[in-house]
């Protein structure tokens, strides 16, 4: 029998909704949860205003009473929706804003060397005939991470060679993503309201908005793919899906995991043996190549193995001792990261996606394969590593809010309930817009001073301040200083890898350094040059 039209499990789940729901309830009008089991603490808070409250419940509540009464305005906001230029225009009011927030970002000063310009290098140097070598790390960019999606960009490059254009495609991406994602919930939803309201929701998850955020990373790509790989299987346009599996497996090495698990799910749930069996075949052999071959032979030394495979040293030292160390130690990836982390993921969207089993599944993979990592940020699914598992979690969360909306019909104020929740947990990129960076004086000073640096010197500077240098310039980042003929700080940004202490006494160390003068020092900003000998 079905899991889906399994009658325990269909009673279960109407309980636990219940229960979801009155909690959703309890966090919108007390602002806060938190539960404590042994030393591992979670919360759920919302920081919102009582007046942003009093709006959200006021428009959702005419909305309500609109709908009940065949409102006129709603039919037509309906009808636009359910066209294709409803989305066409979703699309391209959020893409400007996305460019807006990421272009500002860049020119005041707050993006970094690493990750923008190890991106940016690989690519110019690939179009100068030095195929995705980038100086940041001294060897080619397929020895860190095998992402050959990164070559679809080179053409752009062709027109526009510069960071900037990276942050650009990052927008482009994010916005991209929208339009697979907002047809599966369509197909799915006979009111275009809701799709439109579950775009809104992914557009602002924090996850979504934390790697959007951190300069450039090509696992941008992967909810555009991956959401598009889906919606071609799930209308059965076969050659479409295998080309997007294909630009899925493109964009990182780990990619091919989760794709092979989705592989297995497609045959055993969803009965499409041929599909599902030709998925986890391709994604198998995509694996092999890229962990054996690809990454191994980029190496400027010789073969080496990945050195992201340290990340899981504590489950063994080769793939296959690691593969092992998780199927015989299943205690040392359930532990307190596992259910922060879980928490963390799906307490904003009001633990929704867990009503979408068996489309709940689809989470385990990518979430396990990073949850189980002994990097921090990356057990937390910080910055861009939440990602891969975004695409996953959005399809079980479409699912569990159709079994939420199955189970109680006609029931309007539970679609109130919900949505106000989601919407007051996830305005995040509402946020970033209106905080998006203003170019201020200190901000024009900035890149005068760049200008003024002429080309093909040598130069140490800040990791901010490394994008915006001239591709002529002979470039280290501080604290290293090589004897550069020009040192170049910024005294009001982020100056990783060096601590406040550490970076004081680098300050010092060049202003009493006799074999450099200064030549500015003007809103926080420092430029000396050596001395001509």
């Amino acid at each position: 029998m079905s899991l889906q039209n399994n009658k325990g499990w269909d009673s279960l789940i109407t309980g636990l909704l219940i229960l979801t729901l009155g909690l959703i309830a309890y966090i919108i009008l007390l602002g806060e949860f938190d539960i404590h089991i042994g030393k591992i603490s979670m919360g759920i808070h919302h920081v919102h205003p009582p007046f942003r409250l009093f709006i959200v419940l006021l428009s959702l509540k005419v909305w309500e009473k609109s709908y009940r009464d065949k409102y006129q305005l709603v039919k037509r906001i309906e009808w636009f929706l359910n066209t294709r230029y409803g989305i066409i225009s979703i699309v391209t009011v959020f893409f400007v804003c996305a460019s807006w927030i990421k272009l500002s970002q860049h020119y005041t000063f707050h993006t970094r060397a690493f990750d923008l310009s190890m991106y940016d290098s690989a690519l110019s140097n690939t179009l100068k005939g030095d195929f995705m070598y980038t100086q940041w790390l001294g060897r080619n960019f397929f020895s860190e991470h095998f992402a050959p999606i990164l070559l679809g960009i080179l053409p752009l490059y062709l027109l526009y060679d510069s960071p900037a254009l990276l942050l650009i495609v990052q927008a482009l991406a994010l916005t991209l993503a929208l339009i697979p994602l907002f047809y599966l919930a369509k197909d799915t939803f006979a009111n275009a309201l809701i799709p439109f309201g579950i775009v809104l929701v992914y557009l602002n998850y924090k996850y979504l908005i934390n790697g959007f955020m951190f300069d450039f990373h090509h696992e941008i790509f992967v909810p555009f793919f991956v959401f598009s790989l889906i919606l071609s299987l799930r209308r059965n346009k076969l050659v479409l899906y295998f080309v997007f599996l294909i630009l899925a497996l493109a964009c990182k090495e780990d990619m091919p995991v989760y794709l092979f698990m989705y592989g297995g799910y497609i045959a055993v749930v969803e009965k499409k043996w041929k599909v599902g069996i030709a998925t986890m075949l391709l994604s198998g052999l995509w694996f092999v190549f890229a962990l054996k071959i690809a990454i191994p032979m980029s190496f400027p030394d010789g073969y080496q193995p990945s050195r992201f495979l340290d990340r899981w040293s504590q489950y063994g030292q080769t793939y296959g001792q690691i593969i092992w160390g998780f199927l015989t130690h299943p205690s040392m990836i359930v532990g307190e990261s596992f259910f922060k982390t879980l928490w963390g993921i799906s307490a904003p969207l009001g633990f929704v996606p867990f009503a979408g089993l068996p489309q709940t599944l689809l989470i385990l993979p990518p979430f396990l394969l990073n949850n189980t990592s002994n990097f921090v940020k990356q057990q937390y699914l910080d910055s861009y590593y939440a990602l891969p598992v975004l695409p996953f979690l959005f399809v079980a969360f479409i699912a569990g809010m159709k079994r939420i909306l199955d189970k109680f019909p006609q029931k309007h104020h539970i679609i109130m309930i919900l949505f106000t929740y989601l919407f007051m947990m996830n305005v995040e990129f509402y946020l970033e817009f209106m905080q998006a960076f203003d170019i201020s004086q200190h901000d024009i000073v900035g890149h005068q001073l760049v200008e003024s640096i002429p080309p093909n010197v040598t130069i140490a500077a800040q990791t901010i301040l490394i994008p915006h240098l001239d591709r002529t310039h002979d470039i280290t980042m501080l604290p290293e200083r090589n004897d550069a003929a020009y040192i170049f700080l910024d005294t009001e940004r982020f100056h990783w890898p060096m601590s406040p202490v550490e970076y004081g006494n680098i300050i010092n160390d060049i202003r009493t350094d006799l074999s450099y003068e200064l030549l500015s020092d003007a809103e926080g900003f420092l430029l000396f040059k050596k001395y001509e000998e």
